[in-house]
Parts: structure tokens; C-alpha cells; sequence
């Protein structure tokens, strides 16, 4: 593998490439269909159509990124349902279990309660990398997000 040590820099992710790379993985598995991811200024806010017994709802998840421990968390900030179906305060438990088991296997990726992880370390090693970066701060930007480090 190749060692990276970053001490300065800042990371543009497009969300294009966000959305990808979550849609690459659920192409795997069968509960939800994520229709887009986009990053706006109250989030990174991913729609999809997530099977609730016999139906199929549409829902759009908000989280909010912030950099801690040399991490990613995104934080849920809020749920909504698309069509405006009303229901009840635990469909948002049972849906952060349906997105911690969606993302179960993606390297790097941890599901704790209403946060999701993101270390880059992890992710990377899977790759062939061995990084060690201090993630100084995370930022939305239009259609972007900004991880700086150092």
C-alpha cells in the first residue's frame, strides 16, 4: 500500500460523487431506493423511496456534517416525507436501523444512533491507502462538500 501523510489541504466533494458512491453500494441491497443526494445549505439531504412493509414511502433524510475525532459524523437533522403522508416519531428510528444496515458494509462507514461516521482512514485503507489526516472542519457548499485539514 502507499502511505499519505496530508498535512494541509481542502477536499471538494461533489455530491455527484456522494450519491454515487452510496447508490454503487445500495445497488447491493434491496429496502430502499436513493433517488438523490443533494448538498445544500441545510445539509446533505438524501431523498429516496424506502419500503415500509407493503408500501413504499418517500422520504428525504437532512444531516448535518461536522468534523470530530479525525472523523466525519453527519448528524440526522431532520426527516420528512415526501407526500406528506403523516407518521409516527419512531418510522424515524426504524429508518436510521434500515439506513445502518444499508450501510453496514461500506469501508469506513459506521451507523451510531441518529449519526452516521465517516473515517477517512478507514475508508481509504480499503483502497490500497494508508492516510493519516487531522480533519480540521467540514463545510456545505453549494453542490459541494468541503472537508479541510491541517
Amino acid at each position: 500500500g502507499v502511505a499519505l501523510e496530508i498535512e494541509r489541504a481542502i477536499i471538494r466533494v461533489a455530491e455527484a460523487d456522494i450519491e454515487k458512491a452510496i447508490k454503487d453500494h445500495l445497488a447491493a441491497q434491496g429496502d430502499m431506493d436513493l433517488e438523490s443526494v443533494r448538498v445544500l445549505e441545510e445539509g446533505v439531504v438524501a431523498r429516496g423511496r424506502y419500503e415500509m412493509g407493503w408500501m413504499k414511502v418517500g422520504v428525504e433524510l437532512v444531516f448535518v456534517p461536522r468534523a470530530e475525532d479525525q472523523k466525519l459524523r453527519f448528524d440526522l437533522s431532520s426527516l420528512r416525507m415526501i407526500q406528506g403522508v403523516g407518521l409516527p416519531g419512531m418510522v424515524r428510528g426504524l429508518i436510521m436501523d434500515m439506513v445502518a444496515e444499508l450501510l453496514r458494509d461500506m469501508a469506513g462507514v459506521s451507523v451510531d444512533g441518529e449519526t452516521i461516521w465517516v473515517d477517512p482512514a478507514s475508508a481509504t485503507r480499503d483502497l490500497g491507502f494508508e492516510v493519516s489526516a487531522a480533519i480540521s472542519g467540514v463545510s456545505l457548499l453549494p453542490g459541494k462538500l468541503q472537508i479541510s485539514i491541517g
